[in-house]
């Protein structure tokens, strides 16, 4: 577990292009193994599934973390609620000076 998944880690400095090309040359590393030993191949793929399973949901992770800033800028800017003003239109004030000045 611990080779694949410090090799995965590594990889995460790769491209993706990269990181694909190394993983098709583990694979025929592998399948070459595979023609003289398949027993011993056949224990280590299903030893380290799951430790495959998990450098690759650490790489869709950093990709999709890598994307956050861009997926923000494409969001459409949230827009500022002005907030409620408490003064009163000037016809109202109008009118309560006219009612004070009637009252006096």
């Amino acid at each position: 577990w611990a080779v694949v998944i410090i090799a995965g880690a590594v990889m995460l400095k790769l491209s993706g292009l990269h990181r694909v090309l190394v993983i098709l040359a583990a694979g025929l590393a592998a399948g070459i193994v595979h023609l003289y030993m398949p027993l011993l191949v056949a224990q280590t793929v299903r030893v380290g599934v799951f430790a495959a399973v998990l450098v690759i949901l650490m790489w869709i992770v950093q990709w999709i973390f890598a994307r956050v800033p861009q997926i923000r800028r494409m969001l459409p800017a949230r827009q500022k609620k002005k907030p409620a003003t408490t003064k009163k239109p000037a016809a109202d004030k109008q009118k309560q000076e006219q009612s004070k000045e009637e009252q006096e």
